[in-house]
């Protein structure tokens, strides 16, 4: 029996809640430093999750650490108006951060294989599955890295880590409208390369 596999299926966010207070503990650390400890504590494992997705765990913490120092240094520059929650802002910078490692999408497939064994394949099935695992593994590895990056990124903030549209727009500065479009044809297109790479 042919089965349909769509990136949603693939990928799980693994999204926490934000502080609700973000906007007023940057503020405050503009005069005390330390009130950025907030943002830090709400954020650092869903940013961690994210940026390892698609740049291994090896170098992770690195890129985290650079992207909350970047944060830190350009806190007078948040924009409350566009989000009271500092995530989408964090995840802007992370992407960022994240295009100087051109081999970013093809390492974030390793995590998502690893997440999809442990949540999926139990012990007592067989090696038919596992199999099967790796085979969609490769071939959503293949698609991503046939998308177009401005595609890509959208949609994987959008199904990654779960941000609404309005926040991916606040993340990669760019409109929402801007963001529908590119998550709509991000999503048709891999559907379409991962039909071809099935075939």
């Amino acid at each position: 029996m042919t089965t349909t596999t769509t990136i949603d299926d693939t990928i799980r966010p693994g999204r926490e809640p934000g502080a609700a207070h973000d906007a007023a503990a940057i503020q405050r650390s503009l005069d005390d430093p330390s009130a950025f400890d907030v943002v830090f504590e709400s954020h650092h494992d869903v940013v961690y999750r994210y940026v390892a997705s698609r740049v291994g765990p090896a170098v992770a913490e690195d890129v985290v650490g650079e992207v909350f120092l970047a944060a830190f240094a350009s806190r007078a520059k948040f924009r409350p108006e566009i989000s009271t929650s500092a995530l989408p802002w964090l995840l802007g910078i992370a992407t960022r951060r994240i295009s100087r490692h051109r081999d970013a999408e093809r390492r974030w497939v390793a995590q998502c294989r690893a997440a999809q064994g442990e949540r999926v394949l139990s012990e007592d099935e067989g090696a038919e599955s596992r199999v099967d695992a790796e085979l969609l593994a490769r071939r959503l590895d293949i698609a991503l890295q046939a998308l177009p990056l401005r595609e890509r990124e959208p949609l994987l903030l959008h199904v990654l880590v779960g941000l609404s549209y309005e926040e991916v727009a606040a993340a990669l500065g760019i409109k929402l409208g801007t963001v529908r479009s590119r998550i709509s044809r991000g999503r048709s297109r891999l559907a379409g390369i991962l039909d071809g790479v099935r075939r």
